[in-house]
C-alpha cells in the first residue's frame, strides 16, 4: 500500500512538472510573439509618418483631408492581419486652416495588440532666394528660353531648424508659360563641394511640355521626395532638354540677388556660368 502510494505521488510528481514546463513555454512564445510585435509596430509608426508627409506633399486640400487631432483611416501593409498604419495631424492652435502654426505629425504602427507611435514637428515652408519668392512684380525679371543650347539650373540650400536632421524636395515652381510642345526635363542634382551639379541624380522629371500652362503663371512640379538630404547639403534644380524649339520661356533675375546659398548656373549646355547675384524666378 505505502509503495503503490509512493508510485503514485511520482507520477503525479512528473504530470504537474510537465504541465507547468508546457506553461513555461507557452508564456516564453507568447512574450516572443508580443515582443516582435512591438517592434514591428514600432517600424510601421516610422512608415506611417513617411508615407504620411508624402500623402500631404501630393495633396493640395491636406488640410482638409486631414482633420487635426483625427486618425487617419488604417492601411494595410503586407499579408491581411500583418499589420496597419495611421497618423495623425495636430496644428498647434487647433485648426488646420491657417499656414502659419507647428504642425505635429505622429504616426501609429499596430500589429496584432502592439500599438506603437512615432512623432514629429513638421514646418511647412518655401525655400529658395527670398527676392524670388516675395516678388510680386515681373517688371524687374528678364524672360529666358529653354534650348538644347541653352540649359538653366538654380543652386539652392535651404534655411532649416538647428534640430533638422534631412530634408527632401517634394516639388518646385517656376514662373513660366509653354513655346511649343516639346520634351523637356527638371533634374534635381546633388552638388558638388564649388555647389555646381554634380553627376548624382537626386530626382528627375521628363515630359511634354504641353503639361505647362500658355499663359504666364507659376507652375508647379512634383517629385516623389524619397530620397533625404543632410541639413548642409544644398540642392542643383536643372531645366535641359534636347530640343531645338523652346519647351518654355520663364523668367528669372539678371541682378541684384543676394541670397546666401544660391546662385544661377547656366550652359551650352555643359555648364559653364555661375553667378551668385541672379536667380531663377
Amino acid at each position: 500500500m505505502a509503495l503503490y502510494i509512493a508510485v503514485m505521488a511520482t507520477a503525479l510528481l512528473v504530470t504537474v512538472l510537465g504541465l507547468a514546463g508546457l506553461v513555461a513555454v507557452g508564456i516564453q512564445r507568447r512574450e516572443s510573439v508580443e515582443l516582435s510585435d512591438r517592434i514591428a509596430a514600432r517600424y510601421y509608426s516610422k512608415s506611417a509618418v513617411e508615407l504620411a508627409l508624402q500623402r500631404i506633399a501630393g495633396d493640395a486640400n491636406w488640410r482638409t483631408t486631414y482633420p487635426s487631432g483625427v486618425e487617419s483611416a488604417g492601411l494595410t501593409l503586407g499579408d491581411p492581419g500583418g499589420g496597419t498604419v495611421s497618423w495623425i495631424v495636430t496644428d498647434s492652435d487647433g485648426n488646420l486652416d491657417d499656414s502659419d502654426t507647428r504642425l505635429t505629425l505622429r504616426g501609429v504602427g499596430r500589429v496584432g495588440d502592439a500599438v506603437q507611435v512615432s512623432g514629429v514637428e513638421v514646418l511647412v515652408a518655401g525655400t529658395g532666394p527670398v527676392e524670388l519668392r516675395s516678388m510680386t512684380s515681373t517688371s524687374s525679371a528678364a524672360t529666358g528660353q529653354l534650348l538644347s543650347s541653352q540649359w538653366w539650373c538654380q543652386y539652392v540650400k535651404p534655411t532649416l531648424p538647428e534640430t533638422a536632421v534631412s530634408w527632401r524636395v517634394t516639388g518646385v515652381e517656376f514662373y513660366c508659360v509653354e513655346s511649343n510642345d516639346k520634351n523637356m526635363s527638371i533634374t534635381l542634382y546633388e552638388p558638388v563641394a564649388s555647389n555646381w551639379p554634380s553627376g548624382t541624380v537626386i530626382d528627375s522629371l521628363t515630359f511634354k511640355s504641353k503639361v505647362v500652362s500658355n499663359y504666364w503663371s507659376w507652375n508647379s512640379f512634383a517629385f516623389a521626395g524619397t530620397t533625404s538630404m543632410p541639413p548642409d547639403q544644398g540642392v542643383c534644380i536643372a531645366l535641359t532638354t534636347t530640343e531645338s524649339s523652346a519647351p518654355i520661356q520663364f523668367q528669372y533675375l539678371t541682378g541684384g540677388v543676394a541670397e546666401a546659398d544660391s546662385a544661377l548656373i547656366t550652359g551650352t549646355p555643359a555648364w559653364s556660368a555661375y553667378a551668385t547675384n541672379k536667380a531663377l524666378r
